[in-house]
This record gives structure tokens, C-alpha cells and sequence, in this order.
């Protein structure tokens, strides 16, 4: 029950400190289909998003004294939906209770009947809220190098797309942190829900969205979070790319539980994981 009422007063703390949801793009949205509709809709009750087609950014703007960081969250959801609230909003709640703005980000949901590239439409959506956010720095009071991404299972697998695949510092983050990422499309480790949404069957592709494949000396550093239990998506997803981190001489933490299914951070409240986080970020100047 104190759980149940805790996770209760942060989603309120939350509704209250969110100023604003702002559309990510004013223009035309790239990759957009010409009158390609899907219909978009949210399940209040349990605060999960499907068929997003018009991308937002939520934000949450610390009342009082603030620091100059920032971190754009990225819900999971399968690249099938997105857990706006308890890979979302109640982060976020806890993150502005510290000081740091927060960004919650609805991307869109690969779909070939609103994309003409699916496999690159969340990856556009990231890469085009970090450059807003950043742009906006000034507004917002914050320092755009430190501004960072943090992302949950397929979010994780976006954060950490974003954080080896941008390629200039308008759009990359400053750092990531992975919560159960999934990084790997491969079959042996790989979540095949989210590789099939994303890429569908063309193998082709499936190296090239393999974040650890990816990594160079150029990745944003990387704190990372799994556990060792989860059957959903294997840890070693984290551990593969906690290694190429490591290889390439890329700062890197990875805190492994020993037990907890996937999803089994959200049991828990903020608090109870989320401070080594800070004390990474402000070990390496972020906070």
C-alpha cells in the first residue's frame, strides 16, 4: 500500500510539474507518408500509448532552485506501444524532485503505413528532440552538454541509437542511460518483438541497428541497468555493450541485479535505483 500510494503522489507531483507538451515538429513531419492515418489512441488507465503518429515532448521544469542538466526519457513498449507512465512520467517526477528537467518523448511507433522507413523513424524522432532541446537550452536553463537520454528496454535500444548513430553534436546526446536495453537484433540474444517492428524481416539490417555493433570512440558514455533474471530481454544484451563501451575507451557503469524480471525496475520506486545514476552523472560533470 505505501508503494501504491508513493507511485500515486509522484504521477500527481508529476501532472503538476509537467508545463507543457510540445509537438516535435511545427512543419512537415520527415519521413511522413502522404496521407498515410493510423489511429492514435492511449489507454489512460494504465497510461500506455499506441499508433503514435504526431510525436510530442511532455515537459517537467523543476520548481525552485534547478541545475543545468537535462534528460529526454524515452518510454519502452516493444516499438509495439510506449509506457508513458511508469517508464515515463514517474521517472520523470523523480528526476525534476532533483533538479534536472526532464523531456518525456512520445515517438512515433514504426509503422509502414505512415512511414516510408520505418526502421528510421524513432531514431529521427530522438535525434530531432535532443536538437530541440539543445536549440532551446536558453529557455529552459539548462546546459546543452548536459543534456542526456535515458530509455527503457526498447527505449533503451533507441537511446542507445541515438547515442552511437548521431553524427553531429546538435543531435547526439551527452550521455545515456539503458534500463534492460535492448541493444542486439540478433537471434540469439535479441528481442525479437522489438526487432520486428523495427526492421521487420529484412535481415539486412539487423547488424546495422545492433548497437553494440556499432559503438565507437564516438558513443556517447553510457550507465546501464539489468537484470541478471530477465527473460524478456537477456542481460547480456548490457553486458555486449557494456564490453564494446570498454573497448573503445568510452566511460561506462553497469549496475546488474541479481534478480527481477524485465520491467522489474518499475516495482520499485525511483529512489530506490535511480541515485547512482546522479552520482554518475555528476561524477563525469553532468550534474
Amino acid at each position: 500500500m505505501k508503494k501504491l500510494l508513493l507511485s500515486i503522489l509522484l504521477i500527481y507531483t508529476a501532472t503538476l510539474q509537467a508545463q507543457q507538451v510540445i509537438p516535435l515538429y511545427t512543419g512537415a513531419v520527415p519521413l511522413a507518408v502522404a496521407n498515410g492515418t493510423v489511429k492514435e489512441y492511449t489507454d489512460s488507465t494504465r497510461g500506455i500509448a499506441y499508433n503514435v503518429t504526431a510525436p510530442t515532448l511532455t515537459v517537467f521544469r523543476p520548481s525552485g532552485k534547478a541545475g543545468r542538466s537535462a534528460v529526454i526519457i524515452c518510454p519502452g513498449g516493444g516499438y509495439h506501444c510506449l509506457m508513458m507512465q511508469r517508464e515515463g512520467y514517474i521517472p520523470a517526477a523523480w528526476l525534476v524532485s532533483q533538479g534536472i528537467t526532464a523531456f518525456v518523448l512520445s515517438y512515433r511507433l514504426p509503422d509502414s503505413r505512415i512511414m516510408t522507413d520505418k526502421s528510421k523513424g524513432p531514431l529521427t524522432d530522438v535525434q530531432a528532440a535532443i536538437a530541440y532541446v539543445k536549440a532551446h537550452a536558453d529557455q529552459y536553463h539548462i546546459d546543452p552538454e548536459k543534456t542526456g537520454v535515458m530509455g527503457f528496454s526498447a527505449g533503451g535500444h533507441l537511446a542507445s541509437s541515438a547515442a552511437v548513430l548521431s553524427d553531429n553534436t546538435a543531435n547526439k546526446p551527452a550521455f545515456s542511460v539503458l534500463i534492460y536495453p535492448v541493444i542486439s537484433m540478433s537471434d540469439s540474444i535479441g528481442h525479437r518483438g522489438s526487432r520486428d517492428h523495427l526492421l521487420g524481416a529484412d535481415t539486412a539490417l539487423y547488424a546495422r541497428f545492433s548497437t553494440d555493433l556499432r559503438v565507437n570512440s564516438h558513443t556517447a558514455p553510457a550507465y546501464i541497468i539489468h537484470s541478471e533474471e530477465d527473460k524478456i530481454v537477456p542481460v547480456e544484451n548490457s553486458i555486449y555493450y557494456y564490453l564494446a563501451l570498454k573497448k573503445n575507451h568510452v566511460p561506462a557503469a553497469m549496475q546488474l541485479y541479481q534478480q527481477g524480471d524485465h520491467g522489474f525496475v518499475t516495482g520499485m520506486q525511483p529512489a530506490e535505483w535511480l541515485p547512482p545514476v546522479l552520482q554518475w552523472m555528476r561524477l563525469n560533470g553532468w550534474n
